[in-house]
């Protein structure tokens, strides 16, 4: 995970832009659940993906459980489980590809 320290106010809006593009053009996920259902949803859609890398023949560990998966997001107050994360980069935009996080069901 990666953590910012403070963006200066006069920054602020020229940061969210490139953060933004960024997470866009790699296709992180940034918009945090607000209920259980929203946390469940994320996680059985992560598993999904895993599964999908899985099948695209990419090494993936298996998926924590979903208890280890909401106590660090009760904990944390972030998701820290993401398969696409052990793709590595010189396999992101194939993984993307085979595997692409538009999908909202896998």
């Amino acid at each position: 995970m990666i953590r910012f320290g403070t963006v200066p106010a006069e920054q602020q809006a020229a940061w969210d832009a490139d953060n933004e593009s960024c997470q866009s053009t790699l296709g992180v996920l940034d918009d945090a659940p607000r209920t259980d259902a929203e946390l469940r949803a994320r996680y059985d859609w992560l598993v999904g993906l895993n599964d999908c890398l899985v099948a695209a023949g990419y090494v993936q560990e298996a998926p924590p459980s979903y208890e280890s998966f909401s106590d660090e997001f009760a904990t944390s107050g972030t998701i820290a489980w993401d398969p696409m994360g052990s793709v590595g980069t010189a396999s992101v935009e194939a993984a993307l590809s085979a595997c692409p996080r538009s999908t909202d069901v896998w």
